[in-house]
């Protein structure tokens, strides 16, 4: 019962799920069953944005029933379907984190996780492979390692099981993209924005741009988009709610 961000829990194979929308986007997170650990395993960034939807698992699949995020009372719907990788086997190990396919900064710590368990006996340990090296192992659950990217590139990630006789499982292996960020480039992050002289934050209200004591919300994010002018660098400064403001 102890959990936030969602009021239904789903269960496919041995892993529970929580199945909602952020900011008007598909947001799933994962924990292992039995227990309250939950992270991110997908979510949507860009494309449209929904009001609401009805999430069914079947099979291993998420069918997420969606309505378009506008006005009026004949809005679209649209139906998202997304594999969730169910594995039925009694000895497994899963990456919980990095993210397949995100794009990670150089010379910042990224946490390694990996979910594992054995019906059939214990773990005795996990080892972590990154680019086809080991890199450190634990033996305690959750198994986590930190580890900190110095170069920019393609890393490819995954964990090994172990179990008390060495025998052994591997994960799917996963992709995440290394970059070294420009300072000066503002474009790619979700931003809360606070006057520091009044303490407030700029927040998107209908059509009109207020202030407010508080930073929670979708009202308060917004995007750095940046605007096709010849020989200068203009950014639009775009609400995650309302659309796009120009100064």
């Amino acid at each position: 019962t102890d959990f936030i961000g969602g009021n239904r829990l789903f269960t496919s194979g041995n892993n529970i799920y929580m199945i909602r929308l952020n900011s008007g986007r598909i947001y799933i997170e994962q924990s292992l069953g039995g227990t309250n650990n939950f992270r991110k395993v997908y979510e949507a960034t860009s494309g449209k944005q929904f009001s609401h939807g009805r999430a069914y698992v079947s099979n291993g699949k998420l069918y997420y029933y969606m309505m378009e995020q506008s006005t009026g009372d004949q809005r679209p719907l649209y139906l998202h379907i997304i594999d969730l990788g169910i594995d039925n086997s009694p000895f497994q190990v899963s990456l919980i984190s990095p993210i397949n396919n995100e794009s990670y900064e150089v010379d910042k710590p990224l946490e390694i996780s990996a979910e594992a368990f054995n019906n059939n006996g214990s773990v005795s340990k996990v080892e972590f492979i990154i680019n086809n090296q080991i890199f450190e192992e634990d033996t305690t659950s959750p198994y986590t390692v930190n580890y900190t990217p110095d170069i920019e590139g393609t890393y490819t990630i995954k964990a090994i099981a172990y179990d008390e006789n060495n025998a052994t499982v591997s994960s799917q292996e996963i992709n995440i993209e290394v970059f070294r960020r420009n300072a000066n480039d503002l474009s790619g992050d979700i931003y809360r924005l606070k006057n520091v002289a009044t303490g407030k934050y700029l927040t998107s209200s209908g059509s009109s741009i207020i202030a407010s004591d508080s930073d929670e919300g979708s009202d308060k994010e917004w995007q750095f988009v940046k605007a096709e002018v010849p020989g200068f660098d203009y950014y639009n400064i775009d609400s995650e709610v309302r659309g796009i403001i120009r100064f």
